[in-house]
C-alpha cells in the first residue's frame, strides 16, 4: 500500500478502502467485494480509481481472491498494481483516434485499410458512399451477402475505356508490395451512374518485411475529368473545323506561288514563302490537337508491320538535316526490325530531335544512341542545351505540360509534343523517359520490345 499509494500500514487505510475510491466509481468496490465473498477460490480483477494519499486519484488493477476457506489462510487475498500511466495512454491514444476518425471522416478522399487477407479494417464514410453506402457504420453493419451484391453492381474501367482486370488494379498490386496508381471509371450498372477516381494504394509492411495492411484511397475526379472531356471534345470539334479551311488556303497558297514564279515576282514569292511556312506550322498543330483527341478517345490506330529502325532513324536525320546547323550524329545501330508503326515512331523520333535543337540554341550537335538487348530496342536523343530542373520531368509527359521559367520564355510551344511520341511509345508496349540537369542538357530515350 506504502509503494503504490503512499499510505503507511498504521493508517489502517484498508480498512476503509471502500471511502478512497473516487466518486464515480464507489460502487464498485462493494460490487467486487460481494462477488469475492460469493464465488470462493476464484479470483477476480476489476479497475477503479483510488486516492493517493497526495491527494491525487491513481488508477488501479486490484485482484482479489477469496482464500477464506483456505486452511492456514483464511483471508481475502488482495493485489494492488498501479495502471495509471497505461491509462493515461490509453486515453491519449483513444483521444488520438476519435481525432483521427474526425479527421478521415471529414477529408474528401475515400478511404479505406485491409489487412493482408484483404478483410476491411477501416473505412471512411467518403469511401463507402462510392460504395453505394450512407455511411461506414452502415456499410460494416451490413451482412456480407449484402456488401459482395453491392460490389457486383459496379463495372470497373480505365482510362482508355478497356475493362480493368483485378490484377491491375492498384489494391491487388499494393497486396504484392507495390505502390500503385491509377485513374478508373466505376460504372453502377444498375442505377447507370458512373464516377471518374484516382485510386492511389500503398502498402505497409510488418518487422519481417511482408505485406500487413494496404491503405487505398480514392479521389473523385468526376468533375475534372468531365470538364476535360468536354476541352477534348472542343478542341476534337475546332481542329476538325480548322482542316478544311488550311487545306485550302495551303491549295490557294501555292498555286499562287506557281503564278508569280512564272512572272518572276521574287518579292511576293518570297512573301508567299512565309505564309506557307505558316500555314504548315498551323497545320501540323491541328494534326497534333487531332491526335490527342483520338488518344483520349482511345481511338488512335497503329499499323503493325515491320520497321526497320536503322533505315527510319537515317531517313528522319536525313530528312532534319538540311534544317539546322546542328550535327546530328548517330551512334550504334538496331540490326533488325521491330512490329509497329513506323510514320507514329518516326514522328517520335521528328519530335524528340526538333526538340533536341530547338532547346539547345548554343550547342553545336545531337547525338542520337541506339543500343538493344536481347528483350529491347532502346534509342537515346542527347542535347548538350539548357536541361530541365528535376522538379518538372515527372509532369514532362503531361498533356499541354509546359516548362516556364526565364531561360525559356522565347521558345516556342503547347506541350504537347512529348505528350503524343509518350502516347505513341506506351501503345507501342514501351516506355519512354528523360535524364536532365540544368545547364548540361537533356537526354530522352525510349525503349521498345522486340517483338
Amino acid at each position: 500500500m506504502t509503494r503504490v499509494l503512499g499510505y503507511l500500514p498504521e493508517e489502517r487505510v484498508f480498512h476503509h478502502f471502500q471511502e478512497l475510491a473516487h466518486p464515480d466509481d464507489l460502487e464498485l468496490p462493494k460490487r467486487i467485494l460481494a462477488r469475492v465473498l460469493q464465488e470462493p477460490g476464484k479470483s477476480q480483477v476489476t479497475e477503479y480509481r483510488v486516492k493517493h494519499k497526495d491527494g491525487t486519484f491513481h488508477w488501479l488493477e486490484i485482484n482479489s481472491l477469496n482464500l477464506l476457506d483456505e486452511p492456514g489462510v483464511e483471508a481475502i487475498v488482495w493485489n494492488y498494481r498501479d495502471i495509471t500511466q497505461r491509462k493515461q495512454l490509453e486515453r491519449e491514444v483513444a483521444k488520438a483516434k476519435e481525432q483521427l476518425e474526425a479527421i478521415l471522416n471529414n477529408v474528401a478522399d475515400g478511404i479505406v485499410v485491409a489487412n493482408a487477407n484483404n478483410s476491411l479494417v477501416y473505412i471512411n464514410d467518403v469511401a463507402a458512399r462510392m460504395l453505394g453506402f450512407p455511411s461506414a457504420a452502415a456499410m460494416l453493419a451490413a451482412p456480407g451477402s449484402a456488401f459482395g451484391q453491392r460490389l457486383r453492381r459496379f463495372a470497373t474501367w480505365d482510362e482508355q475505356g478497356r475493362p480493368l482486370p483485378f490484377e491491375e488494379r492498384p489494391g491487388f498490386q499494393a497486396s504484392q508490395g507495390k505502390k500503385a496508381h491509377a485513374l478508373v471509371l466505376y460504372q453502377d450498372t444498375l442505377a447507370g451512374q458512373g464516377y471518374w477516381t484516382l485510386m492511389r494504394a500503398q502498402p505497409i509492411f510488418d518487422a519481417q518485411a511482408q505485406v500487413q495492411f494496404v491503405v487505398s484511397v480514392f479521389t473523385d475526379i468526376t468533375e475534372q475529368k468531365e470538364f476535360e472531356q468536354r476541352k477534348d471534345h472542343f478542341i476534337s470539334m475546332a481542329s476538325h473545323e480548322l482542316k478544311t479551311p488550311l487545306a485550302i488556303l495551303s491549295a490557294f497558297t501555292q498555286l499562287l506561288r506557281e503564278w508569280f514564279e512564272a512572272e518572276d515576282r521574287q518579292d511576293v514569292i518570297l512573301h508567299l514563302s512565309k505564309m506557307d511556312d505558316q500555314i504548315t506550322r498551323l497545320t501540323k498543330l491541328v494534326a497534333d490537337l487531332l491526335d490527342i483527341s483520338k488518344m483520349q478517345a482511345g481511338k488512335i490506330e497503329l499499323a503493325q508491320e515491320a520497321v526497320d529502325m536503322d533505315e527510319l532513324l537515317r531517313e528522319v536525320v536525313e530528312n532534319l538535316q538540311p534544317t539546322t546547323t546542328h550535327r546530328l550524329l548517330v551512334k550504334g545501330a538496331a540490326h533488325r526490325s521491330i512490329t509497329g508503326d513506323r510514320d507514329r515512331l518516326g514522328q517520335v523520333l521528328m519530335n524528340l530531335l526538333t526538340n533536341a535543337i530547338k532547346y539547345s540554341p548554343q550547342a553545336e550537335t545531337v547525338m542520337v544512341r541506339v543500343a538493344q538487348t536481347r528483350d529491347t530496342l532502346t534509342v537515346s536523343v542527347q542535347d548538350f542545351g539548357i536541361g530541365i530542373a528535376q522538379s518538372h520531368q515527372e509532369k514532362l509527359f503531361e498533356r499541354f505540360y509546359r516548362v516556364y521559367s526565364e531561360k525559356d520564355q522565347t521558345y516556342p510551344g503547347l506541350g504537347i509534343g512529348l505528350y503524343i511520341a509518350h502516347e505513341i511509345i506506351q501503345r507501342h508496349g514501351g516506355k519512354m523517359w528523360v535524364d536532365s540537369f540544368e545547364g548540361k542538357g537533356s537526354t530522352f530515350s525510349f525503349s521498345l520490345p522486340n517483338r
